[in-house]
């Protein structure tokens, strides 16, 4: 459970729109009069990848004087959320949060590990560092888009390999969860907007022995 703190439920629907998230973890050390802040941006979809990866740095940094941390996940549901962890309130949290709304990112958790110097910051200097430290991360991140896929599980009998191949490169297709039987069964991932598309060329191949299943909507990565 977290602790109360300032929280963002907003409900209107992005999945039309290709949206900024970071593709892989960054880490950065930034230093203000003292006090080391060590900053961390991950790719999250879930509240369960949120959790693990902040109960890791809590593990990693038992010794640390604060963890604070924003995030903002679920596209077609946005949420957000800002922990201080016992900063003055606005001072840590909000900050790490308005810097990943400036970013227009999504799917994104940011945390800043404080190591306290000795020297009092202020609130303006604390908002300064904690800033800072996140922009820092993101300056130094790989930025991929969010788009809506659909996965459809197709099979199809061996002999028909290269026809898949084909379709696959033209649809600019993910293939995940191969499995070889008595016929190949694959999971593909498609652009939302090619979808129908896609699955009337599937649905076309039915006497070559394609059978299709659609499954559910996934938001996927890809690199900008």
């Amino acid at each position: 459970m977290y602790p109360l703190a300032l929280i963002f439920i907003i409900h209107f629907c992005l999945k039309d729109t290709l949206l900024n998230t970071i593709i892989n973890p960054v880490s950065i050390t930034f230093t203000e009069r003292g006090s080391r802040f060590l900053g961390y941006v991950y790719h999250v979809a879930t509240i369960d990848n949120i959790e693990e990866k902040l109960g890791s740095l809590k593990k990693q940094y038992p010794d640390a004087t604060h963890h604070c941390y924003a995030y903002r996940f679920n596209p077609e549901n946005l949420h957000e959320f800002a922990h201080d962890d016992g900063e003055p309130g606005g001072t840590a949290g909000l900050p790490i949060l308005n810097v990943l709304k400036s970013h227009e990112l999504i799917n994104v958790m940011a945390v800043a590990v404080r190591y306290y110097g000795g020297t009092k910051l202020g609130k303006p200097g604390l908002i300064h560092a904690y800033r800072t430290t996140v922009e820092q991360c993101i300056e130094s991140a790989a930025i991929g888009k969010l788009f809506l896929t659909q996965r459809i599980r197709l099979t199809y009998p061996y002999s028909e390999q290269k026809c898949v191949d084909q379709i696959t490169h033209n649809y600019g297709l993910t293939v995940t969860n191969r499995q070889y039987m008595e016929e190949v069964e694959i999971t593909l991932e498609c652009d939302i907007k090619l979808a129908a598309k896609l699955k009337d060329e599937l649905t076309a191949h039915a006497h070559m022995g394609f059978k299709t299943e659609d499954l559910e909507k996934f938001y996927g990565l890809k690199m900008i």
